[in-house]
């Protein structure tokens, strides 16, 4: 009797330590994984700061980070240029030429200016270290368009080509300043180029060789036309200056009327400007005149004759 209650006190002693050995074993295995989880976190916590949402600094006070500028600017150029990037206060600056986007940790590393022999477009990224952390920039983009120069007289220097989409504006001609002898709509940005040759018959200056066409805006200078070529006006005198030989003295407007009114009608008439009789009344059809030959002399198209437009008219 007193061997079986040894035997069973023994296997009692036994279990209760082999669940001491289990418990151990789970509190190890719980520390393990509480360790690695720590461990994990803190990587993830790092490397979250190695790379930090592009536009910002990790300093506290939320800077911006300023993408890298490009000189000479992107555009057009007759020559090879050096290109030079900066962005203040970065710790460096990287780039790409192949079309791909640099980050702070990919791209060529920017340390001299890049040569630009064809046409390009540099992308670019600054990279900026603050407390510990890598901030990118948002990417830059500058393209570069390498041409030929189209003429003599060397590069330039490699200037700008001007190459502007086609912008032909009536009654402007080949100018690119004061307003259009047709509409009276600005000449800024014409493309025209109808600058016609000395010695033939231009449309819409008859038998003018100066001022403008009502036509076409050209300079009616070279012109050897000696009829009305636009039918529109069958008594249109030869003129000799940009104006008459009468003395204009007084401001004239919308509503003017009078003798001043009836000379410049005649000089609006005789330039092809206003189409009809000098009545003196200065109507909506003789402003629309005025304009017409104010925009041809690169005076300002307001309708009003002033002392500018007084002083071009008693010429």
């Amino acid at each position: 009797m007193e061997l079986i209650q040894q035997v069973t006190t023994f296997k009692q002693h036994k279990k209760t330590n082999f669940i001491n050995l289990i418990n151990t074993y789970m509190k190890i295995n719980k520390i393990i994984f509480l360790f690695m989880l720590g461990l994990l976190s803190i990587s993830s916590t790092a490397f979250a700061s190695t790379l930090l949402t592009p536009g910002t600094i990790d300093n506290g006070v939320g800077n911006t980070a300023k993408e890298p500028i490009a000189s000479p600017i992107a555009g057009t150029y007759t020559s090879s240029k050096s290109i030079a990037l900066s962005a203040i206060g970065a710790s460096s600056i990287r780039y790409t030429l192949d079309g791909s986007t640099p980050s702070c940790l990919s791209g060529t590393v920017y340390s001299t200016s890049i040569s630009v022999s064809s046409t390009k477009t540099i992308k670019t990224v600054a990279c900026y270290t603050d407390n510990g952390s890598t901030s990118p920039s948002n990417v830059a983009s500058y393209a570069y368009t390498i041409r030929s120069a189209s003429s003599g007289g060397g590069s330039g220097g490699g200037a700008t080509v001007v190459t502007p989409a086609s912008n032909i504006i009536a009654g402007c001609g080949d100018r690119t300043t004061g307003f259009s002898s047709t509409t009276g709509q600005s000449c800024l940005g014409n493309t025209g180029t109808a600058t016609p040759a000395l010695g033939q018959v231009i449309p819409g200056c008859d038998n003018r060789t100066t001022g403008f066409s009502y036509l076409t805006g050209v300079s009616c200078l070279g012109n050897i036309g000696t009829a009305i070529t636009s039918g529109l006006n069958p008594t249109i005198p030869t003129l000799t200056t940009p104006g008459s030989k009468f003395i204009f003295t007084l401001p004239l407007k919308l509503g003017s009327k009078g003798n001043e009114v009836k000379e410049l009608q005649k000089v609006l008439i005789a330039g092809g400007y206003l189409i009809g009789l000098a009545d003196g009344s200065f109507g909506p059809k003789t402003v629309a005149a005025v304009k017409k030959y104010q925009a041809a002399y690169g005076l300002t198209a307001d309708g009003v004759v002033g002392p500018a437009t007084r002083a071009l008219l008693s010429k």
